[in-house]
């Protein structure tokens, strides 16, 4: 008796593009998205695209990978034309860290793949993704590493952060401190 294993199909992802104003009706969905099991970084909100349309003239797009009627990927994106430097496609300009979020690297690829091809239809100088870890994928071949991105991790006390400064960088907090210099936080 021949034995057969059960047929394993690939589970279809769909690609979708959102560009302009039609972003603004499925930002509740992809915010959604990027806030679940994670967090999210007030910067790789896609409602970004939106700020960066109506203050700056750029066009946003926002590519999204479906699984299931389940969005399983993001990539925000803004084309950026100037007169003195050209035409961009970069992953939340103005902003540190942007890039690819999805469930998996296959899907990464995918959404990697769609913006290579939008970078192509809109005829871009180069297509920036602003990854804080770089993303493997044969398109991108050039990385830019001119930029670091540093964080601290904050004590609970202000105390025990300035004692872990040198003492020259501890006697000009204080300097400022005694003429009046203070920092405030909060909305």
């Amino acid at each position: 008796m021949l034995q057969t294993k059960p047929s394993l199909t690939p589970e279809v992802i769909r690609l979708h593009t959102h560009e302009g104003d039609e972003l603004i009706a499925h930002l509740p969905r992809l915010q959604a998205y990027l806030r679940k099991d994670r967090p999210t970084p007030l910067s790789r909100d896609p409602a970004w695209l939106s700020v960066l349309r109506r203050g700056l003239g750029c066009t946003p797009y926002c590519l999204e990978a479906v699984q299931d009627d389940q969005t399983c990927g993001v990539l925000p994106l803004a084309y950026v034309k100037t007169m003195l430097f050209g035409r961009f496609l970069v992953s939340l300009p103005y902003l540190n860290s942007g890039g690819v979020v999805a469930n998996n690297a296959a899907i990464a690829g995918r959404l990697i793949d769609r913006a290579v091809e939008l970078a192509d239809q809109l005829q871009v100088r180069y297509l920036e993704l602003r990854h804080e870890r770089a993303a493997e994928h044969p398109a991108l071949g050039h990385r830019l590493t001119s930029k670091v991105h540093m964080r601290r991790a904050l004590p609970n006390f202000s105390e025990a952060l300035l004692a872990d400064f040198p003492a020259k960088l501890r006697s000009q907090i204080r300097k400022g401190e005694k003429n009046g210099l203070a920092g405030d936080s909060g909305g």
